[in-house]
């Protein structure tokens, strides 16, 4: 969403975050509970970590853009 922006780099840094926390956590709770709580892991960290951030950026770039207009 926020290459068309050129703001990448923040995405970058949240995909880091995002492999950082997501793939430990994929591991240790695969062992235990198996493949659902992979899936569920993947899904709520990658919330957490890229969607609501990439959706609070998104929206103060553009308001920063409609008060240059």
């Amino acid at each position: 969403i926020l290459n068309g922006a050129g703001i990448i780099k923040f995405q970058i840094i949240n995909y880091i975050f995002y492999a950082a926390i997501s793939l430990p956590l994929k591991y240790a709770l695969g062992v235990h509970y198996g493949a659902v709580a992979v899936t569920w892991v993947g899904a709520i960290t990658y919330f957490v970590f890229l969607t609501i951030p990439t959706f609070y950026r998104g929206t103060s770039y553009l308001r920063k853009k409609e008060m240059e207009i």
